[in-house]
Formats: structure tokens, sequence, C-alpha cells
């Protein structure tokens, strides 16, 4: 978990900034990964209901992004009003840089270790070769009934 990295660097520059590069890109892995978990629900969604809906599956992952951007957003801003941030202000009291820290370092960590408890629940990866053949036999069956 980089961020705690993050937490601890305090204000050591190159440690933040290797921090944030090494976590950028684990990050960036995982929300790809996020799309193949999209794929495979709809995979799972066509064999359990007889439907396919990738418009459905995709359009709920993009509005569920925007909403977890926004909720973060309310958090941070939220973190640094308790923290006592002033944007004016020349200097920032201790509180208000912990607050930051906190945002940017601690919040997601904790997030990233319900999403990896979360993940841990998601079974659909074992059962995902027998339901890609139960649709392929779905699939060839509409084709022998067509001809």
């Amino acid at each position: 978990m980089f961020n705690t990295a993050l937490f601890f660097a305090g204000s050591n520059l190159p440690s933040v900034i290797a921090a944030s590069v090494i976590g950028g890109i684990g990050i960036n892995c995982l929300s790809m990964i996020g799309a193949v978990f999209t794929i495979q629900a709809t995979d799972y969604g066509e064999w359990k209901f007889g439907k396919r809906a990738e418009e459905t599956a995709f359009t709920f992952n993009s509005f569920a992004s925007k909403v977890g951007n926004g909720l973060a957003s309310v958090i941070a801003g939220g973190m640094m009003m308790l923290g006592g941030y002033v944007a004016q202000a020349e200097t920032q009291t201790s509180q208000a840089f912990m607050s930051i820290r906190v945002s940017y370092a601690l919040i997601p960590a904790v997030c990233c270790l319900g999403a990896v408890i979360a993940l841990r629940a998601f079974d659909l990866e074992k059962k995902l070769p027998d339901i890609m053949k139960a649709l392929e036999a779905r699939k060839n069956q509409g084709t022998k009934a067509e001809a």
C-alpha cells in the first residue's frame, strides 16, 4: 500500500514523488482490471438472465466512477475543512497539513483495503469457464435452430 508510504514520507519530496509514481502505476493497472470485471459481469448477466446488457454495465460503471470521484472530492474538502485549512493563508497549521496527508494517503489506503476484502468474495472468475461453455452451447443451439 503505497498510500501509507505517502503518509509517512511527510514533506520528503523525493519519497513523495517515488511513492506517487509507483502507486500511480498500480492504480492504472487496477483500473484496467475494472473493465475486465465489467465484461465478466456482463457474461454472467447473459448466462443468468438470457440477455447481454453491455451498454448498461459500462454506463453504470461510468456513472459509478463519476459518483466516486464526486464523493472523494467532498471527503477531501471536508477533511481539509476539519483540519482548518485556509486557502489564502501564507502558512497552514499542523492540523491542516495532517488533514491533507490523511486525505491523500490514509483514506485511499483504507479504501484499497476495503477493495481487497471485497475482491476476496468475488468468485465469478472461478465460475467463468463453465459460464462461457454454457453461453457457447446456447449460441450453437440457436445457430442450429436457425439453419
